[in-house]
């Protein structure tokens, strides 16, 4: 069975296209279009099976810092994903133990194989 992936991503173009795109390399979506929607899909007393929470930093801002500290708490086993064009997040996401991923992503084969880390 594929691991399953929580996008967070507030461009629509992008919730449209990656969950193809991650689909080709092994991996089911489930689509948040922001940090509210994905509060509410983790929050549940039956969550969804995620294996990974993959966000977009610029599309939800410093928001995304609140969150992974949530995330972490309320589901520690899950990883954590940053793709983000700012090389600053880099940082924020090595002190939470999250996998930095420099926007543009252009080759799906090697994001592929990064999130099967």
């Amino acid at each position: 069975m594929a691991n399953t992936i929580l996008l967070i991503e507030s461009k629509q173009c992008d919730r449209e296209i990656l969950p193809i795109l991650l689909k080709r390399v092994g991996f089911q979506t489930i689509v948040a279009e922001n940090l509210n929607e994905a509060y509410i899909l983790l929050g549940r007393s039956n969550p969804p099976d995620v294996d990974m929470i993959f966000l977009s930093s610029e599309t939800v801002d410093k928001d995304y810092l609140n969150f992974m500290i949530w995330a972490k708490k309320y589901h520690p086993k899950v990883k954590i994903v940053v793709a983000s064009c700012r090389p600053m997040d880099q940082k924020a996401c090595e002190e939470f133990e999250a996998l930095f991923i420099q926007k543009p992503i252009t080759d799906i084969r090697i994001l592929g194989q990064m999130l099967k880390i």
